[in-house]
């Protein structure tokens, strides 16, 4: 009877010895999980080659606890085919990652860093305090990267937060850039870094966004950053897709002018005095009805020299455009005339400027550029531009105090500038006009007329001659009293 029991034990222990081989060979769960536990993402059952994924939780590297280096050697000493679903690529931290060469791209895993990161520096100002750095991952079926500004090697922009949607629910965000850097496309002193980054988030949905960052040896600020959110708000500039801009140099400075350099003609002058002096100008203004009809800049120590160059580049690449044309206005001499004089109040010997201007016009049968004012008194000078259609002129009425004149068809307007204020002076200023054979003179204005010209805008000038000034006696100047 034992011995039958011990045989029958013996049966049923064989038995499940069998089937727990059986088991431990033939189950695909027991592989699969094995191969889990081991962070293997292939495993073999019964001759074939499968992956741990699944739908509720794919395999992912980065989860798993491999970096991209160690990620890449595994799928590159195991891939076997693309029947996995990733189209030749694994899941590493989210995403479909490169691990070998393509037919899109050639690729090494080691020019990325353990993370999955490449670095490259796609712009650098020439004496090295500025650079543009491009970060991008080896991803699959679309780019991933970003960029960050650097200033004497800190970080002063990082372009991730600009893109915070899409990486909140989990899109990668992949940049087509173009750039340039160390110009001065507006000429206000200031060296430009302009980063045009477009970017496609699928379904024909593509945007892009303008960086224009402006820079010295002292600091760097963005100006400005646009989104083009809309194909009417793109500027045409480049194409999302090619490396390079799609506009011609000079077009290109056209709508950074436009765009970006937030220019008005207040800027614009404050930028060329500045860039010209010793310091930033002071400013005031003398403004009726939304119309700014005197402005003032005060500062020290301008050199003349360098705001005549300044003046002449910017007629010439930034020309205005005639009022009674659809032509860009012909540069023109920049200093009309110099006169060293004396205040009429306190006998102080400084020097008197008129200079062309490089905002307003003044129109008789044709347009030129209108005149403006430079005062200079020992290491002070005041730059004097006005609303009119004559011209404008300026004098020291004494160390402190200067009287302004605007020139209309019709009428003058005078204004005084002292402690830093402007005044209009409340009496009225006539012109009146002498007529000769051949010479129309206008009086108050100083200007030599070559002919009688009659026009419906009642233009007064043709073929200005700037350089017949002063020939003009100051008796004539009328100012009723």
């Amino acid at each position: 009877m034992q011995a039958m029991i011990k045989k029958i034990l013996s049966i049923i222990f064989s038995t499940l010895l069998f089937c727990s081989f059986a088991y431990a060979d033939d189950s695909y769960e027991a592989s699969f999980k094995k191969a889990l536990e081991n962070n293997q993402y292939y495993f073999k059952h019964k001759g074939k080659t499968y992956t741990t994924n699944t739908k509720e939780k794919p395999f992912d590297f980065f989860d798993q606890g491999y970096n991209y280096h160690e990620a890449s050697i595994y799928m590159k000493n195991n891939y076997t085919d693309p029947s996995d679903g990733n189209y030749g690529c694994m899941l590493y931290n989210g995403h479909l990652y490169q691990f070998q060469n393509s037919d899109q791209k050639k690729l090494n895993y080691l020019d990325y860093d353990k993370n999955g990161w490449k670095k490259t520096t796609f712009e650098k100002s020439k004496d090295g305090l500025v650079t543009a750095v491009l970060t991008e991952a080896p991803t699959c079926l679309g780019a991933s990267n970003y960029f960050n500004v650097y200033f004497k090697g800190k970080e002063v922009f990082d372009s991730k937060p600009d893109f915070k949607k899409q990486y909140d629910k989990g899109d990668k965000v992949g940049l087509n850039i173009n750039s340039y850097i160390d110009k001065d496309y507006n000429l206000n002193g200031k060296s430009e870094l302009f980063i045009d980054a477009g970017y496609d988030l699928g379904g024909n949905t593509r945007y892009e966004r303008y960086y224009f960052f402006e820079y010295d040896t002292n600091s760097i600020k963005l100006k400005k950053n646009l989104l083009a959110d809309d194909w009417k708000k793109r500027l045409n500039i480049s194409e999302y897709f090619q490396n390079k801009f799609s506009v011609s140099e000079e077009e290109l400075i056209k709508v950074i002018t436009k765009n970006f350099s937030g220019d008005t003609p207040k800027n614009y002058y404050n930028d060329h005095l500045t860039n010209c002096s010793q310091s930033s100008p002071s400013y005031s203004s003398f403004e009726n009805a939304d119309i700014l009809e005197v402005e003032i800049f005060k500062g020290k120590k301008l050199d003349i020299n360098c705001l005549v160059e300044k003046f002449e580049n910017h007629q010439k690449k930034f020309p205005i455009t005639s009022y009674l044309s659809d032509k860009a206005l012909l540069p023109q001499k920049i200093i009309q005339n110099t006169e060293v004089t004396k205040s009429k109040n306190d006998n102080a010997q400084y020097v008197k400027l008129e200079l062309s201007s490089i905002a307003d016009q003044k129109c008789g049968e044709t347009c030129v550029y209108t005149t403006e004012a430079l005062l200079i008194y020992d290491d002070t000078f005041w730059y004097i531009k006005g609303n009119n259609n004559r011209g404008l002129k300026a004098i020291l009425e004494s160390k402190n105090k200067i009287l302004i004149t605007n020139f209309m068809s019709t009428h003058q307007r005078q204004y005084t500038f002292a402690n830093n204020k402007i005044k209009r002076v409340k009496k009225k200023i006539t012109t009146k006009k002498k007529k000769t054979k051949e010479v129309e003179i206008v009086q108050g204005y100083k200007g030599v007329l070559e002919k009688q010209v009659a026009m419906k805008t009642e233009a007064l000038t043709k073929n200005y001659n700037a350089d017949l000034f002063d020939l003009i006696n100051k008796k004539d100047d009328l100012v009723e009293k």
